[in-house]
């Protein structure tokens, strides 16, 4: 697995310690943009992780290169660092493909965003498997998610897969296509990266790309909001539509992004979203039988059986139902119908009693006003390994001197889990004041309330240095 990050710790304990549960031995490479730190040091070492630290903020692109460059088997894993893995993650359908057909230069699979809201939460599908077209001439590019057509799945080995131009960042790729030097553009730090490397694969390369729905990870983005404004620079969309003599860029469900005024998408008509959502997109015509349900290959809702292009009837039976491209369907409510395949590996469970957790907190001597803090919470506890503490809760409070700033918020995003023996990262959101403040991280478990202490002082002190 390859991935890169910056300044995301708590996202990349996440994935790796869910990759370690599942895949404990598959061989993990990371790029670090982020300021290197003795505890993510240790993680990196405890979890067996090969790491390249790189310059300050140097973007995406070339973060992702370097990582590659460590790899030595023939194929490789792409992810996000805000991604994580569950039961139903495999990758043999994408090993199949790629083993039997040759010309197969990445196989993208399936994400579902984790969305939280208050007693809950929910995970989607996110249908974003894209087509190119590109012409140079008239300096226009539009992309078209492949469900505004008609399903043309192919076969390999009993493998079902579906042709496109473009998958997202989790995806299976072929070593080989990388030494063909279809790699990443480093003038791109975010945003225009990925079409960029798509449309170069497109127009240069020599290998197709599929979707395999098959394959499956979660994706949740965690609220964080001074990373939220490097992330949202717009300079790389005009650098990718500069670099490919683009005067228009139309991004269909989208927007349009035209030369110059890049920063924001520019609405358009989509006169036909309601057909789209609301239409099964058969590639024959099927009634459906009295007393059933007809559900979306699209959106995955539940549609009325005497309409055609009615919207989708919303449902709370079993969270709301799905049904993806491959015809299968499945619970969007955080829990799945098919049963789980693969044994389930990683740290061995251990039972102890809560009270024999001796707890450390450290928090940094001071704070930049506008970067995200990061604390580190060590839980120690006699056995001996890492383990998983269940039924934990993690949450913060900010104050200014004797005065709460911010009051017992959560500490770890979603699916974070917390481990014994090693240190914990929690991102902490502060207020940008330019005071000097504390944090106090308070410990739940099972409703019982373990640990909490206050750090020292934190300084407030000022940027030195400028991130472009």
């Amino acid at each position: 697995m390859v991935f890169a990050t910056f300044r995301r710790p708590h996202t990349v304990q996440r994935l790796v310690n869910s990759v370690r549960k599942y895949f404990p031995d598959m061989p993990i490479y990371v790029a670090d943009q982020s300021e290197p730190t003795d505890e993510m040091r240790d993680y990196y070492a405890r979890h067996n992780c090969k790491v390249v630290w790189m310059e300050l903020d140097v973007g995406v692109c070339a973060s992702r290169n370097a990582a590659v460059d460590l790899v030595t088997e023939p194929y490789f894993l792409l992810c996000d660092d805000d991604f994580f893995f569950g039961p139903e993650t495999n990758f043999d359908a994408a090993l199949t493909l790629l083993e039997d057909q040759t010309d197969i230069g990445v196989v993208g699979g399936r994400l579902f965003d984790v969305h939280e809201y208050e007693g809950g939460s929910s995970a989607e599908n996110r249908f974003w498997e894209l087509f190119f077209s590109y012409d140079k001439d008239k300096g226009k590019l539009v992309t078209i998610p492949v469900h505004y057509f008609a399903p043309d799945p192919k076969y390999a080995q009993g493998i079902e897969y579906f042709e496109c131009d473009a998958v997202m960042n989790f995806a299976v790729f072929r070593r080989a296509m990388i030494d063909d030097q279809i790699r990443w553009d480093p003038q791109f730090k975010s945003n225009g990266e990925h079409e960029d490397f798509y449309l170069n694969l497109k127009v240069n390369g020599q290998y197709r790309v599929a979707y395999s729905p098959g394959i499956v990870a979660y994706h949740h983005h965690p609220l964080q909001p001074n990373y939220q404004k490097l992330r949202f620079r717009s300079h790389g969309w005009q650098k990718f539509l500069d670099k490919w003599h683009l005067r228009q860029f139309l991004e269909l469900e989208q927007g349009l992004r035209i030369t110059n005024m890049v920063q924001d998408l520019i609405p358009y008509a989509i006169g036909y979203q309601g057909f789209y959502e609301g239409t099964p997109l058969e590639t024959r015509k099927q009634n459906t039988a009295a007393g059933c349900l007809r559900l979306s290959n699209v959106t995955g809702r539940i549609l009325p059986t005497k309409s055609k292009i009615n919207n989708p009837i919303r449902t709370s039976v079993a969270g709301r139902l799905q049904i993806g491209l491959d015809g299968k369907g499945g619970c969007s409510g955080g829990s799945w119908q098919k049963p789980i395949t693969r044994a389930v590996e990683g740290q061995p469970e251990v039972i102890f009693d809560a009270q024999a957790l001796d707890f450390e907190l450290k928090c940094p001597d001071s704070f930049e006003n506008g970067v995200d803090t990061v604390c580190y919470l060590w839980p120690r506890l006699e056995a001996e390994g890492i383990h998983e503490i269940t039924g934990v809760e993690l949450y913060y409070s900010v104050a200014i001197g004797a005065d709460y700033v911010v009051w017992l918020k959560p500490a770890l995003p979603y699916g974070q889990k917390i481990f014994t023996n090693q240190w914990n990262a929690l991102v902490i959101n502060l207020p940008p004041v330019n005071r000097d403040l504390y944090v106090e991280v308070v410990v739940v478990k099972d409703g019982n309330h373990l640990f909490s202490t206050t750090s020292p002082e934190i300084s407030c002190v000022k940027a030195t240095q400028r991130l472009h």
